[in-house]
């Protein structure tokens, strides 16, 4: 099985480290993840958008900034078909479902700990 993390979770993570420790710990993570942290293209960022269109119709207006990062991350699974694990099932599951409706195909799971 193969580790592959989406560009925005590991800005996340940067935002979230609060300490040295945490900094370098981080580094560490992205350098043994090498070609396996996928990069955020302007089409993603479009198909985000359009993602949060479709949310917005379907459940009322949102600030795109309360969900793009989700959005991206789903997009970037879809996109390398990958499985999403996410603890973060119930929101992850409707983004599949608006990713369907454009076309893209998501597997989400919640991981075995």
């Amino acid at each position: 099985m193969n580790l592959f993390l989406p560009g925005p979770v590991l800005g996340e993570l940067y935002a979230g480290a609060n300490t040295k420790d945490d900094l370098r710990d981080l580094e560490s993570f992205r350098r043994a993840l090498g070609e396996n942290v996928t990069e955020t293209t302007v089409e993603d960022w479009i198909l985000a958008g359009r993602c949060i269109v479709l949310y917005s119709m379907r459940f009322g207006k949102v600030k795109p900034r309360d969900h793009i990062i989700d959005v991206l991350i789903a997009i970037t699974a879809a996109k390398i078909r990958a499985v999403l694990a996410t603890e973060n099932l119930r929101h992850m599951k409707m983004w599949k479902e608006i990713l369907i409706k454009l076309g893209k195909k998501i597997k989400v799971e919640t991981p075995d700990v």
